[in-house]
């Protein structure tokens, strides 16, 4: 496992695990710190990725519009998780409206998403 500043990173089955850490908004310029460090951990290699939202308490625009273009390279698929309703409702709306390039689901738990994941390896 690889702790950073902003993130823990670690890989199970194939599947790279992101869990953001306590983080009141998520902005532009530290999602590009998080996704180089992303970057760093992955060397090189494409995966699909559990994401571990919980920490993040909102995200500015600039942030969610990189993260679905830009800051998904090297990444076959991703499955965010997260279990509060508001930010739910919030997740479905950036996957309609920012339209990530890759395969993007929303999940209350872990296992339903590695499921998700698991055709991407």
């Amino acid at each position: 496992m690889k702790e950073t500043t902003y993130s823990k990173i670690w890989m199970a089955d194939g599947i790279l695990i992101f869990v953001y850490k306590p983080l009141p908004i998520l902005d532009y310029s530290t999602a590009k710190i998080v996704v180089n460090e992303r970057l760093h951990y992955q060397q090189d290699v494409c995966y699909p990725v559990l994401c571990n939202l919980q920490g993040i308490k909102d995200a500015d625009k600039s942030a969610r519009d990189y993260l679905a273009n830009e800051g998904s390279f090297l990444l076959k698929a991703v499955a965010m998780v997260d279990t509060r309703a508001i930010i739910e409702a919030l997740l479905r709306v950036y996957i309609h409206r920012s339209k990530p390039l890759i395969p993007t689901q929303l999940f209350e738990n872990q296992y339903e998403a590695m499921h998700f994941l698991k055709s991407y390896r």
